[in-house]
């Protein structure tokens, strides 16, 4: 999941409600991105991180791929958080490559409750433990084969190959890096939580020092509001989207319907951040940042901010990047809080 040192690649982010690849490229420590696309899915061909019909993903894939100019054919994609299990555990330092593959072996047995033969395994090598320099810190990280195989599948249905499978919430920690420059002193040494607000289920991700401490899911998302807009005004789950997107709804949608639904994701945002402090060693949150569909409603970085007495900010990883001349800085903006995990993939696909 984290080899480089391959030919370039698209990020490809498959959502439950749509499609988004980016493509960048990177010089000198400085990202620029040439092309991205996102391409609406149909309802239920992705329930709860599961694909239920890859040929329908694939032709998506696809048409976003199109959409966007790229001609890269290696693609990057994600499974959920949830789906993977990732640990760093500290093995002995200075140990040749067949040596360590033989230690991670052994020492995941302790944490993945599968057969190792079930899961797909890789590991990133980090830095010798602060306490011990003798040993190495090491990034472990697994996850199912089928779940893997239907990211794979869905890929080379859009005629792509797949090059690495990563993990959502280490995708948002390489984001990362292109957020924390609009921190004081870039947030070294604060703690900084994400708040990923999808469609069926939102995401807390903490970074401490910009490394991943702490990941949750919890089911809240953007279609709840469809939802409710659905059955106020009796009208179907496309018309509603649409409405929803384009501000076509009754003044009292705003006061009735959207106002409300921005105050439960400030609540359910608070309430994941009080549940991660309390359950860490960290006593508080420096900074929050909101990303996902949601996130572009009205206000929601000050209700966030309100509710959890937290300096919050929507998530923006683009104000430091280059941007082709084919990719519109509006259209770019427009689409960003959608675009972290997308972001994320293409950073890693940009190294050669």
């Amino acid at each position: 999941m984290f080899k480089s040192k391959r030919p370039p690649a698209i990020g490809v982010d498959i959502g439950s409600a749509a499609i988004k690849v980016m493509e960048m490229t990177e010089q000198r420590g400085r990202y620029r991105v040439e092309r991205f696309a996102v391409e609406p899915l149909p309802r239920n061909i992705v329930v709860e991180n599961s694909i239920t019909d890859i040929d329908r993903v694939g032709k998506a894939i696809r048409a976003a791929v199109k959409k966007s100019g790229s001609r890269r054919n290696h693609a990057i994609a994600t499974v959920a958080a949830a789906q993977a299990i990732t640990k760093v555990i500290n093995v002995p330092g200075g140990l040749n490559a067949g040596d360590l593959d033989q230690q991670i072996e052994l020492e995941a047995e302790h944490y993945i409750p599968y057969a190792i033969s079930e899961v797909n395994l890789d590991y990133q090598l980090l830095q010798p433990m602060v306490e011990n320099p003798t040993n190495d810190e090491v990034l472990l990280a697994a996850c199912r084969k089928e779940i893997v195989d239907e990211r794979v599948d869905a890929l080379e249905a859009a005629g792509l190959k797949a090059q690495v499978i990563d993990i959502a919430s280490l995708a948002s920690q390489r984001a990362f890096q292109l957020i924390a420059p609009s921190l004081p002193d870039g947030g070294a040494q604060k703690v900084v939580a994400v708040v990923d607000y999808g469609t069926t289920t939102s995401h807390l991700y903490v970074l401490h020092r910009g490394r991943l401490v702490y990941h949750r899911d919890y089911p809240f998302g953007g279609k709840t509001l469809t939802e409710s807009i659905q059955r106020r005004f009796g009208i179907s789950h496309t018309e509603a989207e649409n409405k929803k997107r384009n501000g076509d709804l009754p003044e009292n949608y705003r006061t009735d319907i959207l106002e409300p639904f921005i105050d439960s994701m400030a609540i359910e945002a608070n309430r994941a951040i009080q549940l991660f402090v309390s359950s860490s060693q960290f006593s508080k949150v420096d900074y929050v940042f909101v990303s996902g569909g949601s996130a572009s409603l009205p206000k929601v970085a000050e209700r966030v901010a309100e509710k959890t007495s937290i300096s919050t900010r929507l998530a923006y990883p683009f104000a430091h990047t280059k941007l082709s001349s084919s990719v519109s800085r509006d259209r770019l903006n427009r689409y960003a809080p959608v675009l972290l995990t997308a972001c994320g993939l293409a950073m890693q696909g940009a190294h050669r």
